[in-house]
Formats: C-alpha cells, sequence, structure tokens
C-alpha cells in the first residue's frame, strides 16, 4: 500500500509538471494534516511524527525515510528539490495547519480599519461632548444673565410721582415707549379728554365731541387704540391726529390687539357680537351669545372671548385676511373649567400663555394659566371689587391687591417676587421694560 501511495504521489507530481492546470486543488485541503506519501495523519511522537526536508515540505518520519532507502540524497516527493538524508529535521508537533496568509492580511487590514474607524468615532464623540459642555455653560449663563436682568427688572426703584387731576375710576394710564409719553384718559368739563405727559408736564390735550368716557385704551407700537361708546379711534402718539376712527351698532365692551401685527383689532360689544377687522381693508361681526362680551385676547390663531357666564375659544383655521373676508362659521368652543358659583372676569396674555381670571360673590379671584403644556391654577387669596387691567409682560404676571393697595409681580414658577405699595387706591397701571407706572386718584407714581 505504501508503495502505491508513493507511486501515486510520483505520477501526481508528472502530471502536475507537464499539465498544471489539470491539478486537483481540492486535495491541498488537507495539508499540513495527513501525510503526502501515506496519506495518513501525524502522531505527536513515534515512527509517523512529522519530519521537514530542505525545502521545507512535510511528510510522516517513517514515509519519508522509506521514500530515501539506502539513498543519501532524494528528490522530493512534492517539489523534486534535491534533499540530503541528513537535512531530515523532526517538527516537535502533532498537528499542522496551513493558514492562508493574504486572507490574513486581509482581516489584518479590515480589523485595522475598523480600529481606526472606532478611534475616529470615539474623537468625534469626544469633541461633540466637550462642544455640548460648552453650549451648556453658555446657555447657563445666558439664562443666569436673563434671570438677572428680570430679577433686576422687578426691583425697580420709585423715581418720582406727578400731581394729577380729574382722575376718575374709569381712568386709564399708558406709556409710550417709543416716544416716551405717558397717556392719561380723563373727564374735563364732561366730555372725554386724552392727555399726554413728558418729562415737563401735559404738552398735548386731546378732546372727543362725545358725552361718554374713554373705556379701553390699548397701546401698540406709536399708535394708541380707544373706546368711547360706539366708537373706536386709532391716534397717532406723537401728533394725536386720528388714523382710524369706526362705529359700530352696539356699545363697545372690549377690545383685542396683536402686537406682531397692528393692523389686526378685535371688538366686543355689549351684545354678545365680535368685530373682527383687518384695518383700512375689511371687518366681519360673528354673534358669540346674547350677553357683554368683557374680554377678548387673541393668540397663534386662537381668539379666547370672556363673558360672566362663559369663556369661548374661537379658532381660526385660516389666515386673518382670509377669516375676515370669509362668510364660513368659524369653529367655536365652549372652555368648561368646573368652577362653581364663580364668574370670567377678565382674560389677558402674553404669547402662548393666558390667563382667565374667574371671581366669586365674595369678590375673592382666581387666575387660571393656560399654555400648551397644563392648566395651573393661582391663589394669592386676593378679592378685587372691579375689573382691573392685569398686565403679562416677560414672562411675569402683575395683578392688582386692591385691598392693600398693591402690586403684586409673580416671577419665576409664577410665584410671589416683588410688590409695590401706594398709600391710595389704585386706579389703573402700566408696565414696560423699564418703568413702570401706578395712577392714582391724585399722583402717578413712577418707578424705574
Amino acid at each position: 500500500m505504501r508503495v502505491y501511495n508513493l507511486l501515486l504521489l510520483y505520477f501526481n507530481n508528472l502530471l502536475s509538471f507537464f499539465y498544471p492546470f489539470m491539478t486537483n486543488t481540492e486535495s491541498n485541503k488537507e495539508d499540513g494534516v495527513t501525510c503526502p506519501i501515506c496519506f495518513g495523519e501525524y502522531t505527536s511522537s513515534g515512527e509517523h511524527r512529522i519530519a521537514s526536508m530542505k525545502c521545507g515540505h512535510l511528510f510522516g518520519y517513517s514515509c519519508i525515510l522509506e521514500w530515501f532507502g539506502k539513498r543519501k540524497m532524494v528528490l522530493c516527493p512534492v517539489c523534486s528539490s534535491k534533499c540530503l538524508k541528513s537535512q531530515i529535521r523532526l517538527i516537535f508537533s502533532s498537528r499542522v495547519v496551513a493558514l492562508n496568509t493574504e486572507t490574513e492580511h486581509k482581516l489584518v487590514e479590515q480589523y485595522l480599519n475598523k480600529f481606526n474607524a472606532k478611534n475616529k468615532l470615539i474623537e468625534e464623540v469626544s469633541r461633540l461632548k466637550t462642544e455640548i459642555d460648552i453650549l451648556k455653560l453658555n446657555n447657563k449663563t445666558e439664562c443666569n444673565c436673563k434671570s438677572l436682568k428680570r430679577e433686576l427688572s422687578l426691583k425697580m426703584d420709585f423715581f418720582t410721582k406727578i400731581k394729577v387731576d380729574e382722575i376718575s375710576n374709569t381712568s386709564t394710564i399708558l406709556y409710550d415707549e417709543l416716544n416716551g409719553y405717558i397717556l392719561l384718559s380723563i373727564i374735563r368739563d364732561n366730555v372725554p379728554c386724552l392727555l399726554k405727559y413728558f418729562d415737563s408736564g401735559i404738552i398735548l390735550k386731546k378732546t372727543f365731541n362725545d358725552s361718554s368716557h374713554i373705556s379701553h385704551m390699548k397701546y401698540i407700537d406709536g399708535n394708541v387704540i380707544l373706546s368711547i361708546g360706539k366708537v373706536v379711534y386709532i391716534l397717532n402718539t406723537y401728533n394725536s391726529n386720528v388714523i382710524f376712527e369706526d362705529k359700530i351698532e352696539n356699545r363697545i365692551a372690549s377690545l383685542g390687539t396683536n402686537v406682531k401685527n397692528r393692523n389686526k383689532l378685535i371688538i366686543g360689544d355689549d351684545r354678545g357680537n365680535v368685530i373682527f377687522y383687518t384695518l383700512g381693508f375689511s371687518k366681519r361681526v360673528i354673534k358669540i351669545c346674547d350677553v357683554p362680551i368683557h374680554s377678548i385676547f387673541e393668540t397663534g390663531g386662537c381668539v379666547y372671548i370672556g363673558t360672566v357666564f362663559n369663556v369661548y375659544k374661537l379658532t381660526l383655521n385660516v389666515e386673518w385676511d382670509d377669516f375676515v373676508q370669509s362668510e364660513e362659521p368659524p369653529e367655536i368652543d365652549v372652555l368648561n373649567f368646573k368652577i362653581e358659583q364663580m364668574t370670567c372676569v377678565n382674560i389677558f396674555g402674553e404669547g402662548n400663555n393666558i390667563i382667565i381670571v374667574f371671581r366669586n360673590k365674595h369678590n375673592k379671584i382666581l387666575h387660571y394659566l393656560i399654555n400648551e403644556e397644563n392648566v395651573k391654577v393661582i391663589n394669592l387669596g386676593l378679592k378685587q371689587f372691579v375689573k382691573y387691567k392685569e398686565i403679562f409682560f416677560k414672562g411675569c404676571i402683575y395683578i392688582v391687591d386692591e385691598t392693600n393697595n398693591k402690586i403684586i409681580v409673580l416671577g419665576d414658577n409664577y410665584e410671589k417676587q416683588t410688590e409695590y405699595s401706594v398709600n391710595e387706591k389704585i386706579i389703573s397701571f402700566d408696565v414696560k421694560s423699564d418703568i413702570l407706572l401706578i395712577l392714582t386718584r391724585q399722583f402717578i407714581y413712577v418707578y424705574k
């Protein structure tokens, strides 16, 4: 059998030499596992342990000795290289497997590529973490600065007080931050009058031919919007010229504006109608209920409408101008707050924050803060006997404490942060970025 294997190996070598394309590559699968002479497995010791010839090919030790026989030099059974018998070396291993070095190199290269890519990702993550830490630090610093600015703005100091006359319970005060004027509505000689104060005193007086009083005043971008009876006026505060005037069918009960668009105007009357204006172009009247509409606040495509019985939410599903010109009925919802024995007396707000004020028969009030996140009830234990103009300004809520003649300011988390006290009944007030005005029967108190 061994002689047969030797002859088979010899003829295979001849065939591979003359016809290399006819050799069977599958036979190489057992290289390093079995002896190429006898095709038997190597042993770790004994006669058939692994031996190497000078050319490097491996054989069973007993097989290669038999291949030599009595000769001192033979040709390698695999590659036909000349080899001396004295050059045979024993290999101290029971099993040798030949690896494909090309595949190994590819695997090493793939590993190195992945390793380098991983290191780059680690470096990128580290860089991004550093940037995030810097942004957090900058944001924290900015928030601290804003908080400090807000805290400073809440702690205005008393600056001066201005003596005034002819103040009534219906008087309203506004500050024109564009021109630095103080605007004040009074009744003089039984006619409504608008006064404009500057550092030197009264610099302009505007009277209206009407027997009623100025019931509402709002300021926006150098203009003042006011209502007297059934008429709404828009005046330029610099020269007091009337730039818009319109008379409606019923008495005006409330005004609504939009600080981002001075061409928007909403009026609520004492018969439950809401009039929507695109100033200078068109207007639209919508019937809401049969009682006076005392408050209107518009924000984000929604109009909140307050009456003593209900709070309505009117949703604009189209742009303002299209809505005013449309005849399609709007979407109107009645908001249910499940508050027993309390009526809505005021609605105001800032941005997407809406404050709805409720009052019970004992004149105690609750403030409901509504925004996109939740509904928060603010109960300061206050009493109000009349409707006051309260203000939501730069995240702070300014509320009138009628009993103690104070303006209470709610700051962060809508908790009491500071207050301003006067010695008289508060008639009206206004606040802007760097000034607070409080109107009483005799004085205008100025805080800066």
